[in-house]
């Protein structure tokens, strides 16, 4: 994320974020589930490993079949955890069973 991210850079409208624009990155998940996979309690559980070696988890409520989510890495958040190293996602029914699972190339767990 950068100036380049910001929609006032294209339609050169003026934008106070112009001058000091957010710095981060966005990571993006988009799912379609077939019908007959999703039930009540479905969700994405997202795991997250940043480049100073802290990890986040998040649970993503899956109401639809399809959808999206945006995870944002942005200003003070993004200085002391260097940005994103690398992620995993998981497709949970609404029993706790791994349906689906997705990792970026770099994925290990980490050794603490």
């Amino acid at each position: 994320m950068g100036r380049d991210s910001l929609a006032s850079t294209f339609v050169e409208s003026p934008d106070p974020l112009q001058e000091a624009p957010p710095t981060g990155e966005k990571l993006i998940i988009e799912w379609y589930i077939p019908s007959k996979m999703q039930s009540d309690g479905t969700s994405l559980s997202l795991h997250v490993i940043f480049r100073n070696y802290t990890e986040e988890s998040l649970s993503i409520p899956v109401t639809d079949t399809w959808g999206y989510y945006a995870y944002e890495l942005i200003d003070d958040a993004f200085d002391e955890k260097k940005g994103i190293l690398t992620y995993k996602v998981e497709l949970v029914d609404g029993q706790g069973e791994v349906i689906k699972e997705w990792q970026q190339s770099l994925w290990v767990t980490l050794i603490q």
